[in-house]
């Protein structure tokens, strides 16, 4: 499939509208069919997988403080839950890791897989594999080795940019020929699956992280106001079930606890929406941004936008049109997702 040309002054505002699909819509479903069951949370399966794609012995240890440290990083999770949900594991009826002392420290403890716990992973992993196959079945041969590429290249950028913190880095040369590596289709499933987890997490996080004001909003309340912006009418205006379908959909949100974020954002001291009755039906509810509220989302999206032209500026301009080509039918994918895949049930 052609790919569209992105003029790259308006590729930061394109790329951070592409993100919060591909951070929830792909990527929570992703995460869904990982963990395999309903019998582990969210967190568990992570941490699973950290143990699995960056432990030890083949993927069979790794230290308590590593998936700490992963976790907090990248998920809003505490170390009294993270400790929780390891003992989850560790504990029947689950059973699926083991805590020890750390072999080079008496002081630190490390996860290691028991024998469920290896095959439990075993079925992430083809679970996993079925989704890929089936996402990469709908792209055809370039977009495949175009998906591929530009995924890990956006995880090595979002690596760039960590090491660097607020250092400028050196320009790279734009007009750069690329050679794009051809994919062995026997191959394409298993790197697709790696690299989707760090698309969500390593690279999601940092995305959405950018958009919490500096600590004024939480996670759901930042992504309300998203979904406000990028789908309302103005993109001032929406129904509360619209948020409440999308939000139920990408996100593990009660609808009592959706209430509780827009009222937090209604009442003093954020003042940035009003919750009232639809003109089309009194039983139905609108959220609609204040002047207050308005001004606010604009200061998000650009602090959005400011990080988005740091990740362009690390691409060449065959890259930035493939970013955003290939994040666009990511999105249009999984919009027909018919999972969660559970072929090792």
């Amino acid at each position: 499939m052609s790919m569209q040309s992105i003029p790259r002054d308006r590729a930061p505002a394109v790329l951070l509208e592409q993100f919060y699909p591909i951070h929830y819509k792909a990527g929570m479903r992703v995460e869904d069919t990982l963990r395999s069951s309903q019998r582990i949370s969210r967190q568990q399966a992570i941490i699973l997988w950290l143990v699995h794609s960056a432990g030890d012995d083949n993927g069979n240890r790794m230290s308590r403080k590593a998936v700490e440290a992963a976790l907090t990083d990248w998920y809003a999770i505490t170390s009294s839950a993270v400790s929780k949900a390891v003992r989850g594991l560790a504990r029947p009826p689950l059973s699926l890791v083991r805590l020890r002392e750390h072999p080079s420290s008496g002081r630190e403890k490390e996860l290691v897989l028991t024998a469920d716990g290896q095959a439990f992973v075993r079925d992430m992993v083809a679970n996993g594999t079925a989704l890929t196959r089936w996402f990469l079945s709908r792209l055809d041969s370039l977009d495949v080795d175009r998906c591929i590429y530009i995924y890990y290249r956006c995880c090595e950028v979002f690596e760039e940019l960590e090491a660097a913190g607020d250092q400028p880095l050196p320009p790279i040369d734009r007009s750069r020929p690329l050679t794009l590596p051809k994919v062995d289709p026997a191959d394409g499933p298993r790197l697709q699956l790696e690299v989707f987890f760090p698309i969500h997490y390593k690279a999601g996080m940092v995305v959405e992280t950018s958009l919490l004001a500096g600590g004024a909003l939480d996670r759901q309340q930042a992504i309300i106001l998203w979904l406000i912006r990028s789908i309302g009418e103005d993109g001032r205006v929406l129904r509360r079930k619209d948020i409440e379908t999308t939000m139920t959909d990408w996100y593990e949100i009660t609808s009592s606890a959706l209430s509780q974020a827009l009222r937090a954002m209604a009442r003093e001291p954020l003042r940035l929406l009003t919750i009232e009755e639809s003109p089309e039906s009194g039983r139905e509810k609108r959220v609609r941004l204040t002047r207050r509220g308005e001004r606010f989302v604009e200061a998000m999206f650009a602090s959005g936008e400011a990080l988005c032209a740091r990740i362009i500026e690390r691409l060449t301009d065959e890259e930035v049109d493939m970013i955003i080509h290939i994040f666009r039918r990511t999105s249009e994918i999984f919009d027909a997702f018919p999972g969660p895949f559970r072929t090792a049930d």
